[in-house]
């Protein structure tokens, strides 16, 4: 397993145990602070602000470890996808890439907002795993996805 694909790994699990563990005890305040979010989301998506973009995304995801009770979950998730963030500023010019992220976040808060738990799992879960295809997209001939620096 390469490191791209275990901090993939571990940032699912942390990730769908956070929105699982909201189950529907979102409080008003995560909702509405998540529609703000996401309505800059889409205005970042619209005007093709890739680095609003980011900055939103991040807090989409911290906020719902914040409301979960669970900080030190999000600076783990921080450490892990260090990772993963090589390959997201990769794909951020691929066309479609941040709207289907706008998307798969509103998919996500729709389920926490709802209750649907397993539901909010199931999407986040997807959500991460979108990042994991983008590294298999990088991969290079010879099984790595990046140049060894000696």
């Amino acid at each position: 397993m390469s490191d791209v694909e275990e901090a993939q790994f571990i940032r699912e699990a942390l990730e769908v145990s956070v929105v699982q563990r909201l189950d529907g005890h979102g409080s008003g305040g995560l909702i509405a602070a998540g529609r703000v979010n996401l309505a800059q989301q889409a205005k970042a998506v619209a005007e093709g602000d890739r680095e609003l973009f980011l900055e939103l995304d991040e807090a989409f995801h911290r906020n719902l470890c914040e409301e979960a009770g669970l900080p030190k979950s999000w600076r783990v998730i921080q450490v892990v996808k260090l990772q993963m963030d090589r390959v997201r500023y990769l794909s951020l010019p691929e066309p479609g890439y941040l709207e289907t992220l706008l998307a798969q976040h509103l998919a996500i808060l729709e389920a926490v907002e709802i209750g649907e738990a397993k539901q909010a799992g199931a999407r986040m879960a997807a959500s991460a795993r979108s990042v994991g295809h983008g590294a298999a997209a990088q991969r290079r001939p010879s099984g790595s996805l990046w140049p060894v620096i000696r």
